[in-house]
């Protein structure tokens, strides 16, 4: 479960939140009440999700948002969606005001959701021998045809497999068969 940060400006409305959460159960780390009190907090937990109002009274939202590690999202409370809201929905989402807390609880459980499958997604994927023998060939080509060191004939195989949007094997094999035609 992610690691809760309210902020509100009024210390009430935190602390309301925070309880009506809590008894859903989902525990509040910290309620404050100024954005420097969110980033003290945050330097402290790994990952977590602040719920905040659109002003604190030492920063905007956006400000705070932009100083939040990567590893944090951000759902804005308001009464309507700020004209410069620019959060991407990876990282956070906004509630009009009035909301219902059980909203809240959605949007906390989509942005875990959404972590957990970025997390998964960024994992390495294991390359079977057959394609480590093919990615290996195509080095070999692009050292000996191109006169690239391996260090820089992987550097090429990569930049141009995330230029196509394909994978190191696909990459490879194309790699191999252009420089087969040019012999």
């Amino acid at each position: 479960m992610a690691n809760l940060i309210v902020a509100f400006s009024g210390l009430e409305t935190g602390r309301r939140i925070a309880a009506h959460l809590g008894m859903r159960g989902y525990p509040v780390e910290m309620v404050c009440r100024s954005a420097s009190m969110v980033l003290s907090g945050a330097d402290h937990l790994e990952k977590g999700i602040v719920i905040c109002g659109r002003k604190l009274p030492d920063m905007m939202y956006m400000d705070l948002f932009e100083c939040l590690p990567r590893t944090f999202r951000m759902i804005v409370i308001a009464d309507q969606k700020p004209d410069d809201y620019e959060i991407p929905e990876y990282r956070g989402r906004f509630v009009q005001n009035p909301f219902k807390i059980q909203t809240i609880i959605s949007l906390i459980e989509t942005l875990e959701q959404e972590d957990q499958e970025h997390r998964r997604n960024a994992l390495p994927r294991k390359r079977n021998a057959e394609d480590e023998r093919i990615i290996m060939g195509a080095k070999l080509l692009l050292m000996n045809k191109k006169n690239m060191t391996e260090e820089e004939a992987h550097k090429y195989l990569r930049r141009v497999s995330m230029e196509s949007g394909s994978t190191l094997r696909e990459t490879a094999d194309k790699i191999r068969a252009m420089l087969k035609e040019e012999a």
